[in-house]
């Protein structure tokens, strides 16, 4: 079964902004899937790190999941 993303209109936005791909983000989402995220806030909300193309985890973004 194929992952799904559905994504808010401001997200989009700072996606664009920030040069992430939706390749990448579909990646964090898979690592999340087997529990490698940087931080649950708890309620089902987790924290994770992005590294972005020739940036490094260094020069990342950082996502909030639900």
């Amino acid at each position: 079964m194929k992952t799904r993303i559905f994504k808010t209109r401001n997200f989009q936005r700072w996606m664009q902004k920030t040069d992430l791909p939706d390749e990448l983000l579909l990646n964090a989402v898979a690592e999340m899937e087997r529990g490698l995220c940087d931080v649950d806030l708890g309620g089902g909300v987790f924290k994770k790190r992005i590294a972005l193309p020739n940036r490094g985890k260094s020069g990342s973004v950082r996502t909030l999941c639900h």
